[in-house]
């Protein structure tokens, strides 16, 4: 016997029509793009191009760090597939390469996020690479770190590639300036966390450092990158700890330090590790300005790693530094 089942004419007739028109039951509905807390170009110039661009109006939710997606597609979580950075290319990249974008200014994009949040080693970067770092931070500045509106984010993008739709050939500085100028319109301040931002994590310039460490304070350098970038660079002496491997307790190289520097390329994500330490009791905790091993190589400091000095050399290099900062660093 065969059971007969009672179903709706009309929504059989409704099913068929949205299989027709739009291939599946479900296809109208939003893709959704799943990333981790943070305040780095790479992040959000990624969600604007996937909201903009690689699939126009997906839904981006930002999930807290160290949690693992089960549904959406992940990008910028370190080490989860499909789109993540690494020490040759930026989430942004990844996203271009797996898209298979052809778009020159996209790809110019993607070069200007590569020099911020990739490429401390110099050699040949955008021209434009430093005004839209400046114009990035702005925003930080007006808004406070963990506050500016996505809107704000993708506005500042929006404005980039407009400008180089309109300027092929040239990156001139003041109408880039102009171009990438903060519109108030993309998001109101509230409350501007700016003054908290600077009074809860400190800065030091690099010299200032030396100096502590000359006074024999216990100076703890903290590498938030991953293994690789780390192996590929970094400060002598300093230790690899990334986010997500700060738990409830401190870690116990960090116990006894006078003074406590997490870094990464530009600091983005060192704020995140100092707000952390923060919260684990890390009074003296601060960033580097100007900005992480970019800045600390920049200014003419030792880096030691795969692409840099060997530890040992680097080390002698840095005492030579800290007991005559003239021999060796230059002002930036």
């Amino acid at each position: 016997m065969h059971r007969r089942t009672c179903q709706s004419p009309f929504l059989i007739f409704t099913i068929a029509i949205l299989v027709l028109v739009n291939g599946s039951v479900f296809a109208d509905k939003p893709s959704e793009y799943v990333t981790w807390t943070g305040i780095g170009p790479d992040k959000w110039a990624s969600a604007w191009l996937i909201h903009r661009h690689l699939d126009p109006g997906a839904k981006i939710r930002v999930v807290e760090t160290g949690t693992t997606p089960t549904t959406g597609v992940s990008f910028d979580i370190p080490g989860i597939e499909p789109y993540f950075r690494d020490s040759q290319r930026t989430t942004f990249e990844s996203l271009l390469s797996g898209f298979k974008v052809q778009n020159s200014l996209l790809i110019d994009i993607g070069q200007i996020v590569h020099d911020i949040e990739v490429n401390f080693w110099g050699g040949k970067q955008s021209e434009a690479s430093p005004f839209v770092e400046h114009a990035f931070r702005g925003l930080q500045l007006t808004y406070g770190r963990e506050s500016v509106p996505q809107s704000c984010y993708f506005q500042l993008f929006d404005a980039l590639l407009h400008f180089l739709e309109q300027n092929p050939e040239t990156h001139r500085k003041s109408a880039l300036e102009q171009a990438l100028a903060h519109n108030r319109q993309c998001g109101s301040v509230k409350n501007s966390t700016t003054d908290l931002d600077k009074k809860y994590v400190a800065e030091w310039h690099p010299r200032e450092l030396l100096r502590f460490i000359g006074a024999g304070d216990k100076v703890v350098f903290i590498d938030t990158r991953e293994i690789d970038e780390f192996e590929e660079g970094h400060i002598p002496g300093s230790i690899n700890i990334r986010l997500r491997d700060i738990g409830r307790a401190l870690p116990p190289e960090v116990q006894g330090a006078d003074v406590v520097v997490p870094y990464c390329v530009k600091d983005f994500r060192a704020f995140e590790v100092a707000k952390r330490l923060k919260e684990l009791g890390v009074t003296n905790v601060g960033l580097m300005n100007p900005w992480g091993i970019s800045g600390w190589n920049a200014i003419g400091l030792p880096v030691a790693g795969t692409r840099g000095l060997q530890e040992a050399e680097a080390m002698q290099k840095l005492e030579m530094c800290i007991n005559n900062p003239t021999t060796c660093m230059k002002d930036v």
